[in-house]
């Protein structure tokens, strides 16, 4: 049975990657998270102390480590600093494997952290995979729920860029698919769904979804930065959205790859289906 560590694995694609690890008789998932010591046990998921803002140390956190999941949490503009400390963990531990998740199109420039955390693990000489999603589905249902409830209205400045959206469950899937196979990938996964959509199409669907008349608004980026700071986000992190959400106007993020049929042997989960999956999400808010 392997240890596996998932960094993250308290809330979205973590959690999902250790709900679905925890349920194969091969693996003992290790959780990461702050409030470890108010997590639940069990035969095959438990918990360690770790905190992404205190890197120097991380030899207790790898002790007995096999393979591991590395994930920069929301709101860390600089993942870099998150991921390349994790990275030299893993290699003074002498880990079999590392699959690190980072964002579609960071390869674009080495000035990225994202992508300098990439390089890192591209040269640190440990097995890896590397995957690389696009905006999430789950998305509707956080991010952008409050304007959905309130108004029936998605205020995005993407004007009619197109994305092929993703589902967590398929990243999860993905990630546990590389963790526990034995082969070397040492390469890179983009991970989209199967359909390239704007969000007036993806409004169209929602309304279809939850029987509603949900609309578009293609709103002003300073305008989205104000909600966001109104809403408590940090304004680096503010800044940071704006700005990739230009690339999503530009059309940056409308590749759609195979990948997630290559990895599971069936294909991505549509925006379709999720919506109607989540459908109360949108009724009871």
């Amino acid at each position: 049975m392997k240890n596996v560590l998932v960094i993250g694995a308290s809330s979205g694609v973590g959690a999902e990657i250790s709900n679905q690890l925890s349920i194969n008789d091969k693996c003992h998932v290790i959780g990461a998270s702050r409030q470890a010591e108010n997590r639940t046990y069990s035969e095959r998921l438990t918990w360690r102390y770790y905190d992404a803002s205190k890197t120097n140390n991380l030899n207790e956190l790898f002790d007995g480590i096999d393979v591991a999941f590395f994930m920069s949490s929301p709101g860390i503009v600089q993942q870099n600093k998150v991921l390349i400390p994790l990275i030299e963990a893993a290699k003074t531990a002498k880990l079999e494997k590392v699959v690190m998740m980072t964002a579609i199109g960071v390869d674009v420039s080495d000035e990225i952290p994202f992508r300098q955390a990439e390089l890192a693990l591209e040269n640190s000489g440990i097995p890896y995979a590397i995957i690389r999603p696009n905006w999430f589905h789950q998305n509707f249902s956080t991010y952008w729920l409050h304007g959905i409830v309130t108004q029936k209205k998605l205020f995005i400045p993407a004007g009619q860029g197109k994305t092929s959206f993703i589902d967590v469950r398929d990243i999860a899937a993905c990630a546990v698919a590389l963790l526990t196979n034995d082969q070397t990938d040492n390469r890179a996964f983009v991970l989209t769904g199967p359909e390239s959509l704007s969000y007036t199409d993806a409004a169209e669907q929602l309304s279809t979804a939850t029987q509603q008349t949900i609309t578009y608004e293609d709103i002003d980026p300073e305008t989205f930065k104000q909600g966001l700071l109104t809403a408590s986000i940090a304004e680096d992190f503010a800044d940071f959205l704006v700005g990739i959400l230009g690339f999503v106007k530009a059309g940056y993020v409308a590749e759609v790859s195979n990948d997630v049929e290559k990895l599971l042997g069936r294909p991505a989960i549509p925006l379709r289906q999720y919506l109607d999956d989540a459908k109360e999400t949108w009724k009871t808010a």
